[in-house]
């Protein structure tokens, strides 16, 4: 038979060798949680990028424009200063159209002049104005 006394050791070495496995376990979890929600945002600040670039591409495809949207999205990859004028000048492109195609014609002058650049109209042709 076993005494009671060795039991009672026997059985507070096992529990003590148990608390110090958990307490391994618990590190090696928290950082798989930690290097987890590391990998998360990196992904999640991928994401948010990659749509972000998607819209853009997108928007000037609808528009017309995507040669100086292609530029712009390089720029954003590579941080290049010659996509910044592209970029401008894609945006005013999208202004361009906005006022000149509109069904207002707001900013085509009466013979066909755009009144933002102060030139002739490359996107609307073939379009009668009423004088006036």
């Amino acid at each position: 038979m076993i005494e009671a006394g060795g039991v009672e050791q026997e059985h507070l070495a096992l529990v003590r060798l148990w608390g110090q496995w958990q307490q391994r376990a618990d590190k090696m979890v928290e950082s798989l949680v930690q290097e987890h929600r590391s990998k998360v945002q990196k992904l999640e600040g991928q994401v948010t990028r990659l749509r972000a670039q998607l819209m853009v591409q997108r928007t000037g495809l609808l528009w017309g424009i995507s040669h100086g949207l292609h530029a712009y999205t390089r720029k954003r990859a590579s941080q290049t200063s010659t996509a910044t004028e592209a970029s401008s000048e894609s945006g005013n492109d999208v202004l361009c159209r906005t006022g000149c195609m509109g069904h207002a014609h707001s900013w085509l002058g009466p013979e066909g002049q755009c009144r933002l650049q102060g030139k002739a109209c490359e996107h609307v042709t073939g379009v009668t104005l009423p004088c006036g």
